[in-house]
């Protein structure tokens, strides 16, 4: 798109992994505001030239919502083009049995963060008629060794 707008892109796990691949590849071209649980000091250096940070930690997923939202306004942003909720965890489990705790937490840190912060940056979206994207997995179909995991990201397909 030659000429096109630069859109104002969240990403959230932007700081690591797929996240990371996916905001360099979009640097340069796009306004761009990763988020991660780590602190601005541990990922200094590794995001992309002009990109912003949000600090979100999602195992408490009220709490990154809110952060994100925030966030946005903080960097100056008053609407958002699209929101990117990639963010995600996984524990090795034992023999793909996951504990109780394991269970719990990854179902919050991938899924229910996931649709919290949805519902936060909604409004966002909204304002510049914006668009959402889940990035789930299709680990239910290939891996019996991180059933909570899969489950998780399944749930956002």
């Amino acid at each position: 798109m030659i000429g096109a707008k630069p859109r104002r892109i969240l990403i959230t796990g932007g700081n690591a992994g797929l996240g990371l691949a996916l905001a360099k590849k979009l640097a340069g071209r796009h306004q761009l505001l990763l988020s991660g649980r780590k602190s601005q000091d541990e990922v200094a250096g590794l995001l992309p030239y002009g990109a912003g940070y949000i600090v979100a930690d999602q195992k408490d997923p009220a709490v990154s919502a809110q952060a994100l939202v925030k966030g946005i306004w903080d960097f100056g942003w008053d609407g958002l083009d699209n929101a990117v909720l990639n963010a995600g965890m996984a524990i090795a489990s034992r023999d793909g049995i996951d504990t109780a705790d394991a269970i719990r937490e990854t179902l919050d840190v991938n899924l229910l963060a996931a649709m919290l912060q949805a519902q936060a940056l909604y409004p966002l979206l909204e304002k510049s008629n914006g668009t959402l994207t889940f990035i789930g997995s299709v680990a239910h179909q290939v891996s019996a060794l991180l059933p909570a995991y899969a489950a998780s990201k399944a749930g956002l397909q």
